[in-house]
């Protein structure tokens, strides 16, 4: 459920699932959680409701300060 959650970049649900266990370095056939962020943001260029990447940022922070390996791979890279 993770992965859906920072695919999706609800930042409220990572939160609530990382809260519960949730491992941050989940890998699935689409790769980690920051893996699928990081991916929204290239593919749509997405933006918060004022034009900005602050929630993108936070929940990218988020990943990280709960123990996302940064350096993890996938098939792509």
């Amino acid at each position: 459920l993770l992965h859906i959650a920072a695919g999706k970049l609800d930042k409220k649900m990572v939160e609530l699932l990382i809260a519960y266990g949730a491992h941050p370095n989940i890998v699935t056939q689409s790769g980690t959680p920051i893996h699928l962020v990081l991916l929204c943001i290239s593919r749509f260029k997405v933006l918060d409701e004022k034009g900005e990447m602050n929630n993108i940022v936070d929940l990218i922070r988020l990943l990280i300060q709960s123990g996302t390996d940064v350096n993890a791979v996938d098939e792509v890279g």
